[in-house]
């Protein structure tokens, strides 16, 4: 829920972010969604998920980062300097 003078309104589904609409459900979206449905939610389940949600990120960017910088060295570095 988002604070607003005071009232609290649901977020929908539908979000407008620096003027661009989206009708996307992101995990963190989702979870959140279905944490409010429960009144004894502490949130910790919802930690957990973004926490892996964010690791996977990471670890895949680190991968990516790798993949680059091995056809960099193989392709761009000469042999023999």
């Amino acid at each position: 829920m988002s604070l607003q003078s005071g009232v609290t309104t649901p977020i929908t589904s539908q979000s407008n972010y620096n003027g661009v609409e989206t009708e996307l459900i992101t995990l963190t979206r989702h979870v959140i969604a279905e944490q409010r449905k429960f009144k004894d939610a502490t949130g910790d389940f919802t930690l957990l998920l973004v926490s892996i949600q964010m690791g996977c990120k990471y670890f895949s960017s680190a991968v990516r980062r790798a993949g680059l910088n091995k056809l960099y060295v193989q392709y761009i570095t000469p042999v023999n300097p």
